[in-house]
């Protein structure tokens, strides 16, 4: 890298150079401060009743039954267009 384009990036506040070896990559910073963007969301303990539990596990089993459905049409459409 020439002399002036390092000194030029080096004093961009856009760029942030990360080396591995002799190669270098340019990160935005933009794109670091998003993962410092990331929040957590709190959740509280709950107390649930049996009905409540059996209610919440019937409806991840639905769900979950749904999804398989959806995972085997993709499969299915996917083999259809390799098979050609």
């Amino acid at each position: 890298m020439g002399d002036d384009l390092k000194s030029h990036l080096q004093a961009d506040s856009l760029y942030t150079g990360i080396s591995s070896g002799p190669n270098r990559q340019l990160q935005r910073d933009d794109d670091v401060c998003r993962a410092k963007t990331i929040k957590n969301s709190v959740v509280v303990n709950e107390e649930l009743t049996a009905d409540e539990w059996k209610r919440r596990y019937e409806k991840e089993r639905d769900k979950n039954a749904r999804l398989k459905g959806v995972i085997e049409r993709c499969e299915a459409e996917l083999a259809k267009w390799r098979a050609g």
